[in-house]
């Protein structure tokens, strides 16, 4: 039921409403990031995120920006089921086959170097997500 409530307002309520759009990103993301909960519920609000909320149909968007740059924090996140779909999300939009391809968001210094940490962490553990964190550290360092 969670999942019907989430893709009726991400596609139907919220479509074409930013303020609306950007009230349920911050609430996923606060899930997404708290620590307290299981690493299902987390995992479901990083993939609501990135899934549901981003819209692949323009670039330069604000509320594309505002994914973006909540996926790159995720991409740092201690736990690996939300660090890894991060990762995945973000190589699919910056790094795939896709003909719109987003610009990358202004992340604070210290944000940026957490981030080519961890992904530098993953592309050396040689794990499921490795590829991915490879192409994102070539792109952050490129931009």
């Amino acid at each position: 039921m969670r999942a019907f409530a989430i893709d009726q307002l991400t596609t139907r309520v919220c479509a074409a409403d930013f303020a609306c759009k950007r009230d349920i990103l911050v609430k996923m993301y606060s899930r997404a990031s708290d620590r307290s909960l299981a690493s299902g519920e987390r995992l479901t609000a990083t993939e609501t995120i990135g899934l549901r909320i981003y819209d692949g149909s323009s670039a330069t968007s604000e509320i594309n920006q505002l994914v973006l740059a909540d996926l790159f924090e995720l991409a740092a996140d201690e736990n690996e089921d939300v660090r890894a779909e991060a990762i995945q999300i973000l190589a699919g939009y910056l790094a795939g086959s896709g003909s719109v391809k987003p610009t990358l968001p202004s992340l604070a210094a210290s944000v940026r170097q957490k981030v080519l940490s961890s992904l530098q962490t993953e592309a050396n553990r040689n794990g499921p997500v490795s590829s991915q964190a490879g192409a994102l550290i070539k792109i952050l360092s490129q931009r």
